[in-house]
């Protein structure tokens, strides 16, 4: 939903190019009268703002499922592919750091249990020197 807001005039702008398509795409994320609230704007980015928001005010699961669907038809929007790209490096980021919190609470708890058993880190110290 966040990542929506921040991009959200900018992805008014490139939607607004075939607002229609984009519209057809989005018929499982919309209900008969939120389709019908777009389509009664009068102009290209007026639909894609009532769209946006309405998605972004479903939140959740709806935000993501816009997000797939931009994916997936991505390449019919020029400059939509760098905007998705921009947009996921966060997300790639975010996962970098939670697999750095998962190895060193794994290399703690390799600590912890070395400890107490040091028969087991001998044989393992063992195994890894010799040949």
């Amino acid at each position: 939903m966040d990542k929506l807001k921040s991009k959200k005039e900018r992805l008014c702008e490139l939607l607004s190019r075939d607002p229609s398509y984009i519209l057809e795409q989005c018929g499982d994320i919309l209900s008969m009268n939120e389709f019908k609230e777009v389509q009664k704007q009068s102009s290209a980015p007026e639909k894609m703002s009532m769209l946006l928001k309405i998605i972004i005010e479903k939140g959740g699961d709806h935000c993501e499922t816009f997000w797939d669907i931009l994916r997936q038809h991505q390449n019919h929007y020029g400059q939509l592919p760098q905007l998705l790209c921009s947009s996921t490096q966060g997300k790639d980021q975010s996962v970098h750091v939670q697999r750095q919190h998962h190895t060193r609470s794994a290399l703690y708890l390799f600590y912890i249990y070395f400890q107490a058993h040091p028969l087991q880190q001998f044989l393992l110290t063992a195994a890894v020197l010799l040949p």
